[in-house]
């Protein structure tokens, strides 16, 4: 009796599995545009390297002989902190000296304790930031 409940579900198995229609293969249909869809993301991403973090402003000037007074605190906080990075940035109209290079505002806020007697007005400004390898 088992070897003949067993031999009609074995029977029962085969079947379901012939008659499923599997052969093992599988079709991918792209959809029409991905592949422009890709690229844009690619272009988008992709186009300039870095990531949103944070800076700490310590200048900002518009007006006359802007750019020399930002260039010139650029030295000064260059000279004063050599192992910063430091930038100097133009966003009409001011010229802008931002330094560090940060992921989190509490790394920031650590610079900025540092600077905050030689450049009292400085403060953390989120920028597209160039993290270290």
């Amino acid at each position: 009796m088992k070897t003949l409940k067993f031999g009609l579900f074995a029977a029962l198995c085969t079947l379901c599995t012939l008659s499923n229609g599997q052969t093992g293969k599988i079709t991918y249909v792209e959809p029409a545009g991905l592949e422009q869809l890709l690229e844009n993301y690619r272009k988008a991403n992709y186009a300039a390297p870095g990531v949103d973090g944070f800076r700490v402003q310590v200048f900002s000037d518009a007006g006359n002989n802007a750019k020399e007074r930002a260039t010139s605190a650029l030295k000064d906080f260059q000279d004063a902190f050599p192992g910063v990075p430091v930038y100097l940035t133009y966003q009409q109209p001011n010229f802008k000296v931002r330094a560090g290079d940060f992921r989190s505002k509490a790394e920031a806020r650590k610079l900025q304790k540092t600077i905050h007697l030689q450049f009292p007005g400085s403060f953390i400004v989120k920028d597209f930031i160039q993290p270290l390898p």
